[in-house]
């Protein structure tokens, strides 16, 4: 009788030990999967709805100098605002229109300088641990600037 409770816990055991690692498993063999899931949302977002913060730090600008931006589609202006410049050495400001296409560009004219912003879109910053792709990832905003014209 006692070899009988005794086999029942040890099998009892034995079956939450294979739980256990079955769930980490699954976990591990579905991370890129899921991963690939956040990846593909995120590179299908159309537009930009966040404002999110454009910083340009190779380019010296005084301190809340107003910066004039405009948002252009295909060569033709959409929208344009005058801002002041938030960064001290640098360029650094929220995008200032409420909803645009990821394929606009933004022009950013300064007292000395004409800037540009492209290659706007997203992609996914999903986190991966040591049992896997943990996901909770947001998809952050990354964007292109070039220098246009220097006064």
């Amino acid at each position: 009788m006692k070899i009988k409770g005794c086999l029942t816990f040890i099998f009892g055991i034995f079956a939450i030990i294979l739980l256990i690692f079955g769930w980490f498993y699954y976990g591990m063999i579905t991370s890129r999967e899921r991963s690939t899931e956040d990846d593909e949302n995120c590179k299908n977002m159309k537009f930009v709805t966040d404002n999110p913060l454009i910083r340009i730090d190779d380019f010296y600008e005084k301190h809340n100098a107003e910066l004039r931006i405009i948002l252009v589609d295909k060569n033709d202006t959409i929208e344009n605002r005058i801002i002041k410049n938030e960064g001290y050495d640098n360029i650094m400001f929220n995008i200032p229109f409420d909803k645009f296409k990821i394929t606009n560009q933004i022009l950013i004219y300064s007292k000395n300088s004409i800037l540009l912003v492209y290659k706007m879109e997203y992609y996914n910053d999903g986190k991966w641990g040591a049992m896997g792709y943990n996901g909770n990832g947001d998809c952050e905003f990354s964007y292109s600037t070039k220098l246009l014209k220097k006064n």
